[in-house]
């Protein structure tokens, strides 16, 4: 017994191949959420560098002595 279009799978292949392609979708999703947190994670690093940088300019004088 094969399945109409794919008559080199048997039907009972069917559900191992869902399986699969489901298993293939959560890969997927899973290095997409991962590659978002590594962005997130990123962008929030070069946010508090920007930040430090500003703070430690805002508390510079002119001639390059800290504010005490």
């Amino acid at each position: 017994m094969t399945r109409p279009g794919h008559p080199v799978f048997p039907a009972r292949h069917e559900r191992l191949f869902e399986l699969i392609r489901q298993r293939n979708m959560a890969r997927d999703v899973q290095s997409r959420l991962i590659l978002g947190q590594h962005r997130t994670l990123s962008e929030m690093q070069e946010r508090q560098a920007f930040l430090a940088d500003a703070v430690r300019s805002l508390t510079i004088r002119h001639d390059q002595s800290p504010i005490t």
